[in-house]
């Protein structure tokens, strides 16, 4: 065992769970050191208390990479999980069957990439998230984010709850962005727009662009003597829960500012909505057009 690199001891401890690693870093004084080696964690199936957790998790002072798979975390009903990060970049994050969880709140300087689902949230907090590139949610909750997000290239976001104004002047910055996808996202105030025209210029690398549910319905499209494009855009997506002629309109409309687009993805059940697929095929003869169920888009 004396014998063995650093390197190979902290790849062993990344194979395991965070308090088993820290108990096999006390073997001796070189296992400790290779505590600092182990740059990437990946478990599944466990269950451990978030103050466990993020007591385990500074023990490894170069940790860039954890993913957490189907975890169960102790004590959830006495309120909000806080995990605390620092050196983290790369965080996955998957419940076991939808946990029910006040909030969590992330905190961590370094963080890029955010993925979370599989939990029933009243609220999600990320503190220091202006490295952020990617931040993927895909859970019902509100959520708060400290810091202007002016490095993000691709938001995914499902079935969550914002505040419209509070929400675009977080993301405003973010000229970067590439991927924007808003599914099945709730908006708390009432009478709440979006307008394509400021989507348009907040985001102007914006190439995949996907609105569902409430945030379609709020959204305010230029009048028809409006000459601006969005000529980055290569696919969108779009649905409803109810399709109607405004449903048909704002698809019409969104494909004409979107010029370049080369495929669409509408979701829905509605019989009419196979006749509108022909007619945008006969209009838009270089998009593929595509009809998927209401919640197909959740294996996206």
């Amino acid at each position: 065992m004396d014998e063995l690199p650093a390197e190979l001891i902290g790849c062993l401890l990344s194979k395991m769970t965070p308090k088993d690693a820290v108990s096999a870093s006390t073997v001796c004084k070189k296992w400790r050191q290779a505590l600092h080696h182990v740059t990437s964690m990946t478990f599944c199936a466990m269950s451990i208390s978030a103050l466990n957790l993020t007591h385990a998790l500074t023990q490894f002072p170069n940790l860039e990479k954890l993913e957490m798979i189907h975890v169960d975390f102790e004590g959830v009903n006495e309120g909000t999980i806080v995990l605390h990060v620092p050196r983290v970049k790369f965080l996955h994050l998957e419940a076991m069957w939808n946990l029910y969880v006040d909030g969590i709140s992330l905190i961590g300087d370094c963080l890029e990439d955010i993925t979370i689902w599989g939990f029933v949230l009243a609220r999600l907090e990320i503190f220091g998230g202006a490295m952020l590139t990617n931040l993927t949610i895909d859970e019902p909750s509100t959520l708060f984010v400290e810091e202007k997000l002016t490095k993000l290239d691709i938001l995914n976001l499902t079935g969550v709850k914002i505040e419209l104004p509070m929400f675009f002047d977080v993301i405003q910055g973010c000229s970067r962005l590439s991927v924007l996808r808003l599914m099945d996202v709730q908006i708390l105030e009432n009478d709440s727009t979006m307008h394509l025209e400021t989507v348009a210029d907040a985001f102007p690398r914006l190439r995949h662009l996907a609105l569902y549910g409430d945030i379609l319905a709020a959204l305010v499209l230029p009048s028809s003597l409006s000459s601006f494009c969005m000529n980055h855009v290569r696919e969108i997506e779009v649905g409803s829960s109810h399709i109607d002629g405004a449903f048909y309109a704002s698809v019409e409309e969104l494909l004409l500012k979107c010029p370049q687009t080369k495929r669409v993805v509408m979701y829905g059940t509605d019989d009419a909505l196979h006749n509108f697929k022909d007619e945008l095929k006969n209009k838009h003869l270089n998009a593929e057009i595509h009809i998927a169920e209401f919640l197909a888009f959740l294996d996206h």
